[in-house]
This record gives structure tokens, C-alpha cells and sequence, in this order.
């Protein structure tokens, strides 16, 4: 189906320049309503808002979908009348949106992208499908996995805690030291509680850790079946030459699914890690180190072109993500012209704090080194040069503001020496 910029549609004023804009792209893809769950996921202690049985709905059928999402993508053709001198009769694939044509069935993937705005509860959502769509009784892969930023690693054990049935799920959280990997053998009793758990939590850290292809490593995760694979603020992902790509990508799974409410930050290209991990092809293929004509097919007919304000461009990938990516947000109005969620007015305010004490002495030290290091920068017209400094600088002012105990008082040390050498 070709884009209809919404902007010419009654009632509507936004210029075609917005849909060439992030937030416009995302707009254009949210999703227009649909059927909603007939039951209640057993073992969810909550009930859930209608726009999110609709987005439970539509992740059941994504993982239940036989060809899974290229299905979508790929037309399949038989020639009617075959000529032995070409190959006979066998089936192509056509993908129309690239223009590429294949003898090989493409790849069987299932699951998806759910790309629900911050807090529309993405977690629930998540946990519904988990509760309503276990492996079968026997098979290997068994377990869920959930890959999430350190930072949010004691929210998603809340969350389990607080919204799902004591006994429901089994739940094991995986983060642990060189040292506490190396001892996963199987017949431990660490090992035996990991592969007992239903749902595994692990972290980026920990994935990059086992899966960084230096030998001695114990691969725990990677060696794993797992039924299905979350990647929580799956942006993480988004450059498709990094190791944590690349173990993300190595894992063995059965579904696939990225949650993020910001799954492009600044260009089209933080898609492509992200699109590898699903494997969608062809724009799978076009992030992998190597395939120089594929790369320049994006960067020719999508990149250069959306920068152009092409329709055509936007039309391809208004309807890539339209097929792979569930979003709903908050301003959403449904097609009756309803308001999606009645919310209160949002109120923003401002509030200062103050340390005092020993924080406050802390943080003028340090608030005074760094503007005598700024200083310096710019009399020797480094400042420009100088952006990981800057960045160490204000992180450090940050972290007092949490505690002084977050401070690294050799680093800190250490640069109030070469300050006062003029280093």
C-alpha cells in the first residue's frame, strides 16, 4: 500500500515536511486499532487498558504467524508454464519494496517490534504475551529471555514481583562475575536454577561479557534454546558492527522481539542492528560488515533520498515498519475520533536541591576543576578536541548529585595532579 501523508487527509494541517521528521515517522506507523484478547492472561494481576489487549493480540499472531514476519515482505511466485532450460519450475520470492528477487525462501521469523511510547506499559504488555504463549510441554526451547540495561534491571524484577502471581513464572536473574561463570557446569546448582527458570533476566553487560568470542569465555546464554528473546531498549542495538549486536544476533530463539519507545534516536541507520536481530530481509543484510552493494542500496534509495524529502522513500519505510512495529502513544485519537487514553493535564516542574554538608563540598572541588581544565582547554584551542573529557567531567557531577560515594576518588585524584602540572 503506498503512504497517504495524513497532512492531505481532512483535517488535517501538518506539512509533508513533518513526516520526513522522527516523530512523524513514528506517528505515521502507530497503530490504527484492531480485534482484542477474548480472554485474560492467566496469572497477570492486572487488567489490561483496551489499546494494550489490542497490542497482546497482535503479538500472539505475530509468534503464531507461519512465515513469520517476511511473510509480509515476500511474494511467492511459481512460473506457469517452466522451461527445463531455466531451471524448471521452481518457486521465487519477489520483495517489492527493494526490488529483490530470490530462489530461496527467506528465513522463518517470528515475533516483532513493540515500539510503545514511555510509559504506556511496554513491561505489562510483555508479560501478558509470556503468560498466554508458553513453549509446548517437551520442547527445548523453553525459557523466555529478557535483555535490559543494568539500570533497569531491578525494575523488570519489580514489575514480576508486583504484576505477576507468586508461582506463576519461574524467574532467574543472570548477572554475575568472570569468576561465577566460569563455575555454570551443568549439575550445579547454579546451573540447575537457570535452566529450571521460565523467564531469564540478563543484562547488555552480561551478553557482551560471555559473547565477545575470546576463548576460556563460558557462553551460557548463547548455548541456551530459548523460546523467546526481548531486547528491552533495543536502540542498544542499533549499530550492527558491535559486540553486543552481534551477541544479541548469535543467540537461538525462536521469537524475536524488541521493545523500545525510541527505536530511531538521530538517523533511518539506528534501524539496521535492530532489523538484523529480527531478520528482515533483505535490510538484514544490509548492516552486515561486507555487503558494500547492499549497503549503498540503502544509503542510495533510502538515505540520501529521505534527506531529499522523497516520497518514495518514505513510502518504503512507512511500510517496513508498519508491518514489523506495534505503537501506540499517548495523543492517540481512535478512528471514531476518540481519545485513546483520558489523561490529566501534564504538569512540569523544576525543583532544586540542595546536598549540603559534605556533598556540597565535594561537588564545588570538583565543579572547580573542571571549569580550570575547560579554562585551559580553550587557551590552547583544544576544547573541540576534548569531547570524551567534557563528558567525564559533567558524569562526575552527576553522580555526586546521587551521593559523594559514587565518586572515583583515584580518577579524581589523578586528574587534580596533572591539572596542577598543567598536563
Amino acid at each position: 500500500h503506498r503512504f497517504v501523508s495524513p497532512s492531505l487527509q481532512p483535517g488535517h494541517r501538518l506539512p509533508i515536511e513533518y513526516w520526513f521528521t522522527i516523530p512523524g515517522l513514528l506517528r505515521s506507523v502507530e497503530s490504527p486499532g484492531g480485534p482484542g484478547l477474548t480472554e485474560k492472561p492467566e496469572g497477570l494481576l492486572v487488567e489490561l487498558y483496551s489499546y494494550q489487549s489490542e497490542t497482546v493480540h497482535a503479538m500472539l499472531a505475530r509468534e503464531r504467524m507461519p512465515g513469520g514476519l517476511n511473510s509480509l515482505l515476500w511474494e511467492e511466485h511459481t512460473p506457469p508454464n517452466p522451461s527445463p532450460l531455466h531451471g524448471g519450475g521452481d518457486t521465487f520470492y519477489y520483495e517489492r519494496m527493494a526490488c529483490e528477487l530470490v530462489r530461496e525462501r527467506p528465513v522463518t521469523n517470528t515475533g516483532g517490534f513493540l515500539c510503545e511510547e514511555m510509559g504506556l506499559g511496554k513491561t505489562i504488555e510483555m508479560l501478558a504475551l509470556v503468560l498466554l504463549n508458553p513453549p509446548p510441554p517437551g520442547d527445548p526451547f523453553r525459557q523466555t529471555l529478557v535483555v535490559v540495561p543494568l539500570s533497569l534491571l531491578g525494575q523488570w524484577q519489580k514489575e514480576l514481583e508486583q504484576r505477576v502471581a507468586p508461582g506463576k513464572l519461574t524467574v532467574y536473574k543472570h548477572h554475575c562475575p568472570r569468576s561465577e561463570l566460569m563455575q555454570m557446569n551443568r549439575g550445579t546448582e547454579m546451573m540447575a536454577r537457570f535452566e529450571a527458570a521460565d523467564l531469564v533476566l540478563t543484562t547488555y553487560e552480561q551478553l557482551s561479557m560471555e559473547c565477545d568470542g575470546k576463548k576460556g569465555k563460558r557462553k551460557v546464554l548463547q548455548n541456551q534454546k530459548w523460546h523467546r528473546v526481548v531486547l528491552d531498549e533495543s536502540q542498544r542495538i542499533q549499530n550492527s558492527r558491535t559486540v553486543v549486536t552481534s551477541a544479541a544476533c548469535k543467540l537461538q530463539r525462536r521469537h524475536s522481539w524488541l521493545m523500545s519507545g525510541t527505536p530511531v534516536c538521530n538517523v533511518l541507520e539506528d534501524l539496521l542492528g535492530q532489523l538484523l536481530f529480527l531478520k528482515v530481509e533483505p535490510y538484514c543484510r544490509m548492516s552486515v560488515a561486507g555487503s558494500a552493494a547492499v549497503t549503498e542500496y540503502w544509503q542510495e534509495n533510502i538515505t540520501d533520498a529521505w534527506k531529499k524529502e522523497d516520497v518514495d522513500a518514505l513510502e518504503v519505510v512507512h511500510n517496513l515498519l508498519s508491518l514489523i512495529v506495534i505503537r501506540h502513544s499517548k495523543s492517540q485519537q481512535l478512528a471514531t475520533g476518540e481519545a485513546m487514553l483520558t489523561l490529566p493535564p501534564k504538569e512540569t516542574r523544576t525543583v532544586l536541591l540542595e546536598g549540603g554538608g559534605s556533598s556540597d563540598y565535594v561537588y564545588r572541588v570538583c565543579e572547580e576543576e573542571a571549569v580550570k581544565n575547560v579554562e585551559r582547554m580553550r587557551r590552547e584551542g583544544t576544547l573541540g578536541q576534548q569531547y570524551k573529557r567534557l563528558v567525564e567531567f559533567r558524569d562526575r557531577l552527576l553522580r555526586i548529585c546521587s551521593h559523594p560515594g559514587n565518586l572515583d576518588l583515584q580518577l579524581l585524584n589523578r586528574d587534580i595532579l596533572r591539572s596542577e602540572r598543567g598536563v
